[in-house]
Formats: structure tokens, C-alpha cells, sequence
């Protein structure tokens, strides 16, 4: 039984064009110059505490209700 191509192969010159446009795309959204500040603001999402501080009553409510229902 013969196996179905579904997509086409693309020549070895064409293949890693593709890599080389989302590295393009991803230079524009995300520069080099500031990927020191970024870090900087990740690190600093990171080192925030918890957002949610719920004791154990609240998380077991939390797992028994079903909130599909409410919406």
C-alpha cells in the first residue's frame, strides 16, 4: 500500500527560509537592545509573591464547585 504525500517537500534551499523569516519577525517584536529590560521584568514578575493567598476551606470550595454551571 502505497503511503499519501500530504504535504510537499520543499528543495533543501527553500527549507530554511521559513527559520530565517521567523527569526526576522521575532528580532521586530522582541530587539536585542532590550532583552536586558526584559529579562529584568520577568525576573521581577517572578520574584512577586503569590497573588492569591486562600486558606484551606476556600481551595477545597474552589475544587467542589462546579463553575460551569454558574455561568
Amino acid at each position: 500500500m502505497a503511503r499519501k504525500r500530504w504535504r510537499v517537500r520543499k528543495p533543501p534551499a527553500e527549507a530554511g527560509r521559513g527559520r530565517d523569516e521567523l527569526d526576522k519577525l521575532l528580532a521586530l517584536r522582541f530587539p536585542p537592545e532590550e532583552k536586558a529590560a526584559q529579562v529584568a521584568r520577568a525576573l521581577a514578575a517572578l520574584n512577586r509573591g503569590p497573588h492569591t493567598k486562600a486558606d484551606k476551606a476556600l481551595w477545597k470550595w474552589a475544587a467542589e464547585t462546579d463553575f460551569e454551571d454558574n455561568l
